[in-house]
């Protein structure tokens, strides 16, 4: 028999877990993993009698393979996709099996459809989920998608009578009108996560073609993993990347398009400098994504309009700040208070929607700033993109064939090492676990500064990489290519990440 499987290491479908009774799976102590290779996979703590494996199987309606896990981990997954596993015991329908839940239309806010969706949210967290979707579909269905390591995947559909009970529900946790239906709204709420951890879950709903439409956020209830080295940078863009953090002043800018990690570099930025010496960190960020001590955040006000990103920026300067994080540079007055604010002695850092590094200059330059004082306060860009991470379980190395180096326009790459990863258990069977960030930092200094504040604005964005080039600078797409032959990610996603570059 194998070694027992510590579930807190693998990723699992919580799709099957919500299929079976919470009092089976709690009193017999199994969790049904995932269907691969025509099996369903079920964890279990002990040994499992035959009358428990043939009822089991019944109702899986599918092969049952059993696997040993231990009874911590069990214990723990259990917990976190239950709540309460005293109160647990006395569930005895599946939380999926909405058809047969009791909850009426105006019954918002039962105990039912309570626990169903409590349920969905901690699916999403043991699927380290993104984001979860509720989309109503033609024939009144709604159908519940989560996004996982940039992937969306459909966890669950509900039938078409228990579609304004849901909702209601949703909106009454992120305290929205249950009333309105024809108007956007937002709200907020928060969940606890593994190890006791808060959660925060930003709600949306829109209308929409068959019915409304709900989006929730899964925002990172704590910081402490959000470190350079989880990042996936290689050892010299790690001492770029804190040597210009450790500077008494200037600016940083992370660029890349939306979900491409940005603000999880931030956080991890912030990290860094907490573990250095006493510093007054403050943020002005839209919403604050992750809570962490000893940093003051400000969250901007979208909808009163009484506090922005440039009026946040301005009341923090009189607070004495040594770093200022801005979530993101929207427009030239944010930006021109972020190049002041780095010409007064702060050290400043944020997000520009761009798609190279060099491209955040001629960005800031069309928004309007001067050129000799971007040239003067600019330390550092980064442009990043993700990538999903290979499952070291079950990587395979192979050679590229002359058919994928042409997709990658680079012939000469055939025959180099790369990596495919068929699936295993640790995985879910999706051969990626997690994802890894793809780099490329630009430092900003001597010939490239000059650069900036006296070359002509005509094609000055290709003129910087080849002069970054010269000083050891390696591109976005060369960075890729280096975990490419490292195992560390797919093909696929590296002709999804860099190629349009």
């Amino acid at each position: 028999m194998s070694a027992p499987l510590d579930l807190r290491e693998i990723q699992f479908d919580p799709h099957w877990a919500l299929r079976f009774p919470p009092s089976l799976l709690v009193r017999r102590r199994m969790m049904p993993l995932l269907r691969w290779e025509n099996q369903l996979h079920v964890a279990a703590a002990t040994d499992i009698d035959a009358g428990s494996r043939k009822l089991f199987e019944r109702q899986a309606g599918v092969p049952v393979r059993w696997v040993p896990a231990t009874p911590e981990s069990l214990q723990e997954i259990l917990r976190q996709l239950y709540g309460d596993l005293g109160q647990a015991l006395s569930r005895n329908t599946p939380p999926l099996l909405v058809e047969s839940l009791n909850v009426a239309d105006d019954d918002s806010g039962g105990e039912d459809m309570a626990g169903v969706c409590e349920s969905l949210l901690q699916s999403g967290l043991l699927r380290r989920a993104s984001d979860l979707h509720f989309n109503v579909l033609r024939d009144g269905r709604t159908e519940v998608r989560m996004r996982v390591d940039g992937q969306l995947e459909v966890l669950s559909h509900f039938p078409a009578g228990l579609r304004q009970a849901l909702f209601n529900r949703l909106k009454i946790m992120a305290r929205m009108d249950i009333a309105e239906k024809r108007a956007p709204q937002d709200g907020a709420f928060r969940i606890s996560g593994t190890g006791g951890t808060r959660v925060d879950v930003r709600a949306a709903a829109l209308p929409a073609r068959h019915g409304e439409r709900v989006t929730l956020r899964l925002l990172g209830g704590e910081t402490g993993s959000l470190t350079l080295d989880r990042l996936g940078m290689d050892a010299d863009q790690r001492t770029l990347f804190t040597e210009a953090l450790d500077l008494p002043h200037g600016m940083m800018l992370i660029t890349g398009p939306t979900g491409s990690g940005k603000s999880t570099t931030l956080y991890a930025a912030i990290r860094h400098l907490l573990e250095g010496p006493p510093r007054n960190i403050m943020t002005v960020e839209d919403p604050v994504e992750y809570e962490t001590e000893g940093v003051v955040q400000t969250e901007v006000d979208t909808k009163g309009g009484k506090i922005g990103f440039a009026t946040a920026i301005r009341s923090i300067l009189r607070h004495d700040p040594d770093v200022i994080m801005i979530g993101e540079i929207r427009d030239r007055e944010t930006a021109d208070l972020a190049v002041r604010a780095a010409l007064t002695g702060h050290m400043v850092f944020s997000t520009l929607h761009t798609n190279t590094a060099a491209g955040a200059v001629t960005r800031l330059i069309d928004l309007g700033l001067d050129r000799f004082l971007l040239g003067s306060v600019l330390r550092l860009v980064v442009a990043q993109r993700l990538a999903r991470r290979l499952c070291p379980n079950c990587r395979e190395e192979r050679p590229l064939t002359e058919a994928e180096a042409r997709r990658l326009h680079r012939e000469t790459l055939e025959g180099s090492p790369h990596a495919v990863a068929p699936g295993c258990l640790h995985c879910a069977g999706k051969g990626y676990i997690g994802r890894v960030g793809l780099f490329e930092c630009l430092p900003v200094h001597g010939t490239l500064s000059e650069h900036i504040s006296r070359a002509p604005l005509q094609g000055l964005e290709h003129e910087l990489e080849p002069l970054a080039r010269g000083e050891g600078h390696r591109s976005l797409f060369e960075d890729a290519i280096r975990k490419l032959h490292r195992g560390d990610v797919p093909l696929d996603d590296i002709l999804r990440a860099t190629l349009e570059l």
